[in-house]
């Protein structure tokens, strides 16, 4: 009875917290249940706030609660991991959303009654301390002072943005005028900015990375029409990691028997299927582009993996390992 207590008034307060509102299917989904008993808990809701709820849609029906009802303050676990999401982006290079999630915890901190924050802080700091990232090796982003801040405003307002680009060397290559879509980090300690660039030349989105980005410049007088294929999300669909190929290929891999347990807890791809053969090996299939990516993560698996499908992964994968110097 308790348990569905909560579960009403999270309902609640999701009512209030959503602009577009919530219907039927948000409630199915949601809290797992059938579709009669998300239409009974939205007349229990109705005959509690009836005056204020609004429909803001019909078909199909969506509705939201229009006036502040009090919400409940943070729990002790909720405010102790703000804090390891910012140590975490903070360890990553993303400074500036370390310092979104610290302003935040200090804002909800701030909106607690002191005598129960002192009673609290004990509490928060020590499952604080309980939480340690573990040391990994690999580069920390250090971009242009107010990079990220511009880049935040021009996708908000639409306006295109102008920038030096470099390599590795630190040699500028090119100037590139652009319009920014949004932003894609990757499990390589790298933020990047995708952006479209000369559609008859380029279309689709292009990949830049952030620290590689100065002398940014943001026209806010301009602006620009957004074209609804070019989202992030159709952006990846077809990746393996961050950077798309000309085609997307079927990839098949066979993993040994004797990881087989361990292979079914992965999510390779979200187009994977997963098979168990007669020999006790896991085959895994999906369909995506970023073969040199696939070949780095296939080589941390050894002789535990065969690359069945593509031939080109291969190849790849042999230039790969050409690649890797051995000492003498």
């Amino acid at each position: 009875m308790y348990e569905k207590y909560l579960e009403f008034l999270d309902l609640v307060f999701e009512m209030q917290a959503s602009n577009d509102g919530i219907g039927y299917e948000d409630i199915t989904s949601k809290l797992n249940v059938s579709r009669r008993t998300a239409e009974r808990m939205m007349e229990a809701i109705g005959a509690s706030y009836k005056d204020n709820i609004e429909v803001i849609q019909r078909r199909p029906k969506r509705w939201r609660i229009v006036k502040k009802i009090e919400a409940p303050s943070p729990t002790v676990e909720e405010l102790a991991v703000l804090n390891t999401a910012a140590e975490l982006f903070d360890r990553e290079g993303m400074h500036q959303y370390q310092q979104y999630i610290t302003n935040l915890q200090r804002n909800l901190k701030a909106n607690i009654e002191h005598t129960k924050l002192t009673r609290l802080d004990p509490d928060i700091e020590t499952l604080e301390a309980a939480e340690v990232f573990s040391h990994r090796p690999g580069p920390v982003q250090i971009l242009e002072e107010g990079l990220y801040e511009q880049l935040q405003d021009a996708i908000k307002g639409f306006n295109p943005v102008s920038f030096d680009y470099t390599n590795a060397e630190g040699e500028t290559k090119r100037h590139f005028k652009v319009n920014p879509y949004g932003f894609l980090h990757g499990n390589n300690t790298r933020s990047y900015l995708l952006a479209a660039m000369n559609q008859a030349t380029f279309p689709g989105l292009t990949v830049f990375i952030l620290t590689n980005m100065s002398k940014l410049i943001v026209y806010k007088k301009k602006g620009f029409k957004k074209i609804e294929d070019n989202s992030v999300d159709n952006y990846l669909k077809d990746c393996f990691g961050v950077f798309q190929d000309k085609r997307v290929y079927t990839v098949v891999w066979r993993f040994n028997a004797e990881c087989a347990d361990h292979v079914e807890k992965w999510v390779f791809h979200p187009t994977q299927t997963m098979k168990r053969r007669r020999d006790g090996r896991i085959e895994v299939q999906f369909k995506a582009g970023g073969l040199y990516e696939m070949a780095w993560h296939v080589v941390t698996w050894g002789d535990l993996i065969e690359v069945v499908r593509p031939k080109k992964l291969i190849d790849v994968l042999r230039e790969v390992r050409d690649s890797i110097r051995l000492p003498d």
